[in-house]
């Protein structure tokens, strides 16, 4: 780790004015970013701080002055300010696009926060508490990418959510989010969206059936007690996922509208209630498929391949009431197979 603790800011950054690039990942910084001189730098749209050791306040900060900063990454810097504090002291910062402030303690709210311009931020992994309704998220309507990841948050998804209509990746994952998902469908740029590992309690497909550009979709419970819906409606959805998460999700079957899925990449559907026989036709329909994830159903009967090759590489099927007789021709189908776990299967 570099340290700029004796740094002479007389001969420094200050004399700089016409930086509009730097980089101070991973330093540890134990003088003012002012006495550094990075409110001259007037220039300035990219500042990484991230993983620096910044022993000193908010105030001490000093970026006030950045006024056509568009870049700015906190991550892993531990700073413990207020997210009200922190808003104030980017408060002319009215070019700001990307912030990234994971990995810290933030906490508190963005409601008086000036950053209607951000499209990027990336909160995820501060143990921030609370609802997303307090956060004041919804009035940042120029959002392109929003991840909340690793973080305690309450209470359910609010409608308002859909006055982000630009955006096209939403991770809300390993939270305690309750209650049941809302319709999503205004949010139609929406690629990535992923609601895994909380304690929702119900979901219905229809809530996706305007987001014909979704590629990955993820979605868990950690309580067991999601109820999915699956409607006419969304039978044959708009969108060709890549990839799809739909563990622990009380599934007693599979659900139809995959039938409609051709370009599938990854498939976990385990920790459900399957029955039946192993999906071919998921294989089949599927020939970019690189892994599939059956583990704990209750699937029987044999272990049914395609009749053509396929490159699927990784298969999980452990833990279900398959025979173990593997087909002779299991190398010829899946030539590719490197991961392959039968344990449990009777």
């Amino acid at each position: 780790m570099s340290n700029l603790q004796d740094f002479n800011p007389t001969q420094g950054l200050g004399n700089l004015r016409n930086l509009e690039y730097l980089d101070l990942s991973g330093t540890k910084i134990n003088v003012s970013l002012q006495e550094l001189g990075l409110g001259n730098l007037r220039n300035l749209e990219h500042l990484d701080l991230s993983g620096t050791e910044i022993n000193v306040s908010l105030q001490e900060l000093g970026l006030g002055n950045l006024r056509n900063l568009e870049h700015l990454d906190l991550s892993g810097t531990k700073i413990n300010v207020s997210l009200q504090e922190l808003g104030a002291g980017l408060a002319n910062l009215t070019n700001l696009e990307f912030l990234d402030l994971r990995g810290n303690r933030m906490s508190g709210s963005l409601q008086q926060a000036n950053l209607r311009n951000l499209k990027f931020l990336n909160l995820s992994f501060n143990g921030m508490i609370g609802s997303l309704q307090e956060l004041g998220l919804c009035k940042l309507k120029n959002l392109v990418e929003l991840d909340l990841s690793g973080n305690n948050f309450e209470g359910p998804l609010p409608p308002c959510v859909n006055n982000l209509t630009i955006l096209r990746a939403l991770d809300l994952s390993s939270n305690h989010l309750t209650g049941n998902i809302p319709s999503l469908n205004l949010l139609a740029s929406l690629e990535y969206l992923s609601l895994r590992d909380n304690n929702f309690g119900g979901f219905s497909f229809d809530s996706l059936a305007n987001l014909s550009k979704l590629e990955t979709f993820q979605l868990s419970s950690e309580d067991n007690k999601l109820q999915v819906q699956e409607t006419e409606i969304f039978l044959q959805p708009p969108n060709q996922l890549k990839f799809l998460n739909l563990r622990k999700c009380n599934l007693h079957g599979i659900p139809s509208f995959l039938m409609y899925q051709h370009s599938l990449e990854v498939i976990d559907l385990s920790h459900n209630k399957l029955v039946g026989m192993f999906p071919t036709w998921l294989l089949q329909n599927n020939t970019r498929l690189q892994g599939m994830n059956l583990i704990s159903n209750s699937l029987s009967g044999i272990l049914q391949l395609p009749n053509s090759t396929h490159d699927l590489f990784d298969l999980r099927i452990s833990n279900n009431n398959l025979t173990d007789q593997l087909p002779i021709n299991i190398s010829v189908i899946l030539p590719r197979l490197e991961i392959l776990d039968l344990s449990k299967i009777v």
